[in-house]
């Protein structure tokens, strides 16, 4: 069986506040990021990232900084752009069920590893300032 989603192709001008953009959103699982220039390993991973990881979608990028590919790890899958079709090809061919425990999985990920708390204490912020902080929150 045959599986076709509409790729979204992530852009600064994305993320418009509307109610055709929040059907959108909701209706589809799987985006694809591309570099302005489609240019591979420099261009960082972007905010939206965030808002979509916060969706539980499925987050397909073309290859960026060694350093966010780390960050994100297991939340977003990065494919060299001549690699693209193949990757999403993947993810698509994958059952509903296998889509949303990915998508799940990355959102609680990045939820655990972007949680206020550990990026204040990532920049020391913290430390810093002499403070301590209670297990458990």
């Amino acid at each position: 069986m045959s599986r076709v989603f509409l790729v979204i192709i992530l852009s600064s001008s994305f993320f418009p506040r509307s109610a055709a953009h929040g059907a959108l959103l909701r209706a589809q699982p799987l985006y694809v990021n591309l570099h302005k220039g489609c240019e591979d390993g420099h261009a960082p991973v972007t905010f939206r990232h965030a808002v979509l990881l916060n969706q539980r979608k499925i987050l397909l990028s073309q290859r960026s900084h060694a350093g966010d590919e780390a960050e994100y790890a297991g939340m977003v899958a990065f494919a060299p752009l001549d690699g693209l079709a193949t990757a999403y090809r993947a993810l698509a061919a994958a059952s509903a069920d296998d889509r949303r425990a990915r998508a799940a999985r990355a959102h609680d990920l990045f939820r655990q590893k972007f949680a206020p708390r550990h990026l204040f204490e990532r920049a020391g912020v913290y430390s810093s300032w002499g403070l301590a902080v209670a297990v458990g929150t």
